[in-house]
């Protein structure tokens, strides 16, 4: 994942980020590069989602195969699980590789 400012371009990380709330915007935290002070926004890519749902699938999975106490349940668990790592490693390095986490702010009429 590219951790750039779109503005600048340098790198920002989670330690260097300026967030700040903003009072004449009825409260809203908004995020700054450290570097050239441009407002930025999280650009989360919809694939990241699955990161989420499989392993709680697989959580799913092996908490019925613990109820239903059979072998074959244990091993359908288990390749869920396995399924939802490898998932996760696969979706890091392939898809989300040249993502990029932080994207310009859309403007205040966008929906």
């Amino acid at each position: 994942m590219l951790w750039n400012c779109p503005h600048c371009g340098l790198p920002i990380s989670t330690k260097t980020i300026i967030s700040t709330r903003l009072a004449n915007e009825g409260n809203r935290r908004a995020m700054f590069c450290p570097h050239c002070r441009a407002e930025v926004e999280m650009n989360v890519n919809p694939v990241e989602y699955w990161q989420l749902i499989l392993p709680v699938l697989g959580l799913l999975a092996l908490w019925g195969a613990s109820r239903n106490g059979s072998q074959a349940s244990m091993v359908l668990a288990a390749v869920v699980v396995g399924a939802g790592f490898f998932g996760t490693i696969y979706v890091n390095k392939r898809l989300l590789a040249t993502w990029q986490r932080f994207r310009k702010p859309k403007g205040p009429d966008a929906t």
